[in-house]
């Protein structure tokens, strides 16, 4: 399995562990150039991107978007552009990720092709300032995308369920509060194989007598077929 780091090997690195040995070698280091620095996970929990073509990929945020080919562990830059970076597969077998304007408040959804052509960005899906802070897309069952947004429209955090199609909001949902049981401010969501939704959120929750509560790992039932 495959992870990035944002500092250490030069500029931040692409590594891979083997889980049956725990063997560890670095697969890429990036240099702070000509490759740029830092590169961003795309998943939740520090993972990296599979394209339908078998190649990996990772965002950095100082070049654009760069392809690993797998083969030779060689990079290439499949976009130079501000915005529009990677965070999923969507069902078409495109890229999608998340796009904004220097100085508008709002996001929306963003698709380009695998070779960094083609890149279509979709009307914002909200007017918040600062969009909201979106962490991650997850392609769920349903062939829609679900994100949970750091700060949402509550302030504390919700989850959302985007259209790959048109990059349209189909529904809100907000169990998150300093006071909630599930704490506030999501930060990632994967699905499990029964379909069910898993999460986590930063701050809050419950917690002994005595002790702070920081954070909770949930799991919502929305509805989702089993993968």
């Amino acid at each position: 399995m495959e992870g990035s780091t944002v500092a250490g090997g030069g500029c931040g690195a692409i590594f891979q562990v083997t889980p049956s040995t725990r063997e560890y070698k670095v697969v890429f280091s990036f240099n702070g150039t000509s490759d740029g620095y830092e590169p961003e996970a795309l998943m939740p929990v520090g993972a990296l991107l599979y394209g339908s073509d078998g190649k990996l990929f990772t965002y950095n945020p100082k070049t654009g978007v760069f392809k690993i080919i797998n083969e030779t562990k060689s990079l290439q830059v499949s976009r130079r552009q501000s915005g529009g970076a990677p965070g999923a597969i969507g069902p078409d077998g495109e890229l999608y990720g998340f796009h904004g304007v220097e100085g508008e408040d709002g996001i929306g959804l963003s698709e380009v092709r695998l070779n960094g052509k083609d890149l279509q960005l979709f009307p914002f899906y909200n007017g918040l300032v600062d969009g909201g802070q979106p962490d991650g897309l997850l392609l769920a069952t349903d062939k829609n995308f679900w994100v949970a947004d750091f700060h949402g429209a509550s302030g504390y955090g919700d989850i959302i369920t985007l259209s790959p199609t048109d990059g349209s909001l189909l529904q809100t949902l907000t169990p998150f509060s300093t006071s909630s049981p599930v704490g506030a401010y999501p930060v990632g969501i994967i699905q499990a194989n029964d379909g069910i939704l898993w999460g986590s959120t930063y701050v809050g929750g419950t917690a002994s007598e005595g002790q702070a509560a920081e954070g909770t790992i949930f799991s919502l039932n929305a509805g989702l077929a089993p993968r």
